[in-house]
């Protein structure tokens, strides 16, 4: 957010608008002109200070870093399309990258996520018309990228499935993947397939298992406090039995206990049929 501002870098500059992503962009070019600024003093009360203090001194390197500054700046509008969160920031890091090298760059304590990725992007040594280049296509490849999420909807409504999955991909990952597990949210999890760099294969490979894992799961928590018992029945038994299962659409153990509980608690048939037999039986 550009505000106005009012202070000895203000005057220095000879401009009174101001925003932290200036500032970051200035602190980080007067490092590279080999200007000693302690690193943890970023976005401390006394940064600005700091910065009119280095820039006194050498009056000439004003008006050369604001030339670069016109030249290297991208508008603000640039970045409005990140805004879908950590898994986003994430992957756009990994790509950038590749464009604007892995050194070079002084990490400053206490930036990170988007504020982190502009500032890489801002201090890119390349005009903006190839940054904008660069951004447009960066958007377009992860527009495709998010396609490839259809293989991880099945995750997207339960955050008890991705912790299954955090577990199964745990014992099974490269050792360099420690550093995204464990995951429990649905966006945990994407992060570690965007990271993990799986084929298609792969992926559906891992993904039919943590399924399978996730049924036998819910199959033993269903069947608590369950055995299974085996018994014979008639044919005709089992004929109504099947007939009473079709009638009422249930299963035909669901059937038998409602049978048992009802004669459990009513106590009506059994003893009946008790008596016919004992009747027949007398004659």
């Amino acid at each position: 957010m550009v505000k106005n501002i009012s202070d000895n870098l203000s005057r220095v500059l000879n401009e009174s608008a101001h925003s932290d992503r200036n500032d970051i962009w200035l602190w980080l070019h007067l490092i590279t002109h080999n200007v000693q600024l302690p690193a943890t003093e970023i976005y401390s009360p006394g940064m600005r200070q700091l910065m009119a203090d280095a820039l006194a001194i050498d009056p000439n390197l004003v008006e050369h870093l604001k030339n670069i500054r016109h030249s290297q700046l991208l508008p603000e509008e640039s970045f409005r399309w990140m805004n879908e969160g950590k898994r986003q920031i994430e992957w756009l890091h990994s790509k950038i990258t590749f464009f604007v090298g892995a050194q070079g760059f002084i990490p400053l304590t206490g930036l990170s996520g988007k504020d982190l990725l502009i500032a890489r992007i801002d201090l890119w040594n390349v005009d903006t018309t190839q940054k904008g280049l660069v951004l447009k296509d960066l958007h377009s490849r992860w527009n495709e990228h998010k396609r490839g999420d259809k293989y991880f909807t099945w995750f997207s409504d339960n955050e008890d499935k991705c912790a299954i999955a955090s577990d199964w991909m745990s014992k099974r990952a490269d050792p360099f993947m420690a550093n995204y597990l464990p995951f429990d949210t649905f966006e945990g999890l994407l992060i570690f397939f965007d990271k993990a760099s799986y084929i298609h294969e792969q992926k559906l490979f891992h993904v039919e298992k943590i399924k399978k894992r996730w049924s036998q799961q819910k199959y033993r928590q269903n069947m608590s406090g369950k055995a299974q018992c085996n018994f014979i029945l008639s044919e005709r038994a089992i004929e109504r039995l099947n007939k009473l299962a079709t009638t009422y659409d249930l299963s035909r153990a669901q059937i038998l206990e409602i049978l048992l509980q009802m004669e459990s608690e009513k106590k009506l048939y059994i003893s009946e049929k008790i008596k016919v037999i004992k009747a027949i039986n007398s004659d």
